[in-house]
C-alpha cells in the first residue's frame, strides 16, 4: 500500500541526498556511476587487498574450496 507513495513520503520529509549519504535519489537517474565512484571513496577500497586478507581470509577460503563438492 505505501510502495506508491514512497517516494513522495521520503521527499516530504526534504533530507537532500547529500545528508542522507546517498546517491540513489539523484534527479539525473544516474545511480549506478555514482555508486561505483561513491564506493572507491570508501577507505575499505584505499587497498586492492584489505590488511589481514592474507593471513586470515585467503585460509579460510581455499580450506572451503577443499572441502566443497562442485
Amino acid at each position: 500500500q505505501v510502495r506508491p507513495n514512497a517516494v513522495a513520503l521520503v521527499d516530504a520529509f526534504d533530507y537532500t541526498d547529500h545528508y542522507l549519504g546517498s546517491v540513489l535519489g539523484r534527479y539525473d537517474g544516474d545511480v549506478y556511476p555514482a555508486l561505483y565512484e561513491e564506493a572507491w571513496k570508501d577507505p575499505l577500497n584505499e587497498t586492492v587487498v584489505p590488511d589481514g586478507y592474507q593471513e586470515h581470509l585467503r585460509p579460510l577460503l581455499k580450506q572451503q574450496l577443499k572441502l566443497s563438492r562442485l
